[in-house]
């Protein structure tokens, strides 16, 4: 795993990555739509394995989402 530190905020990161298809699912994790694997009311599986929780207020966003960034 690899950690980097820096001195911004997750705010900002979320506005930066948003138009690349990457969304915050919980207050401390933001994710790429497109590695979602599977997800449901708690958790999404990303295509490397990870399960991350998602918070109660951003399922619904995250179903959004992951429809308008995995379309095939």
């Amino acid at each position: 795993d690899t950690c980097i530190k820096c001195r911004r905020t997750i705010s900002s990161f979320e506005k930066e990555l948003e138009p690349y298809g990457f969304m915050r699912i919980h207050r401390s994790f933001i994710i790429n739509t497109r590695r979602i694997v599977s997800f449901d009311t708690r958790t999404a599986r990303l295509d490397n394995g990870e399960k991350i929780f998602i918070s109660q207020k951003k399922y619904s966003e995250l179903c959004e989402a992951y429809l308008k960034n995995n379309k095939n």
